[in-house]
């Protein structure tokens, strides 16, 4: 919320309500880039991750903590292989899809505590993205994630 409130001025008003609208969970990046304005980075990204709320007590399992896990791990994983050619997601002419998304479990976590998601992309050629993420908790790798992205630029026409 405190970044959406730095960045509401380039944010065009056709995508405005999308982009401030509430989340199911917290995310906290640790150099935070302003998607509107992306510049050639490292092909590196992390964030701290974890739901608003405590998961009650009666759907507790480790399960759920692995789908929400699931769940959050797309947000940003593709966009490291965009950083070096300073696009971002919602760069205008961008076309980006998920080829595929693998996940492994490596120990139980906790989804409703704060994990650091360090991500970074190998590959970034021939339209595609070869991404790796790690998840940690406590110190302790807790999940690792893959995904292969297409990516490519479309000519926009103009009037």
């Amino acid at each position: 919320a405190e970044l959406i409130k730095q960045m509401i001025e380039f944010i065009p008003e056709n995508v405005r309500a999308s982009f401030t609208r509430d989340r199911h969970v917290e995310i906290r990046p640790i150099n935070p880039q302003n998607p509107f304005q992306p510049q050639p980075e490292a092909p590196s990204y992390a964030h701290y991750i974890r739901t608003h709320d405590r998961i009650a007590v009666e759907v507790d399992q480790i399960s759920l903590h692995q789908a929400i896990a699931a769940f959050y791990s797309d947000f940003t994983l593709m966009t490291t292989a965009l950083r070096p050619h300073g696009l971002s997601y919602i760069s205008p002419s961008l076309q980006c899809a998920s080829i595929d998304h693998a996940m492994y479990f490596h120990k139980p976590f906790r989804a409703d505590e704060w994990m650091l998601y360090d991500m970074d992309a190998t590959q970034s050629a021939s339209s595609r993205g070869l991404n790796f993420g790690r998840m940690w908790q406590n110190g302790e790798l807790v999940c690792s994630t893959t995904q292969e992205g297409l990516i490519r630029l479309r000519e926009i026409e103009t009037q």
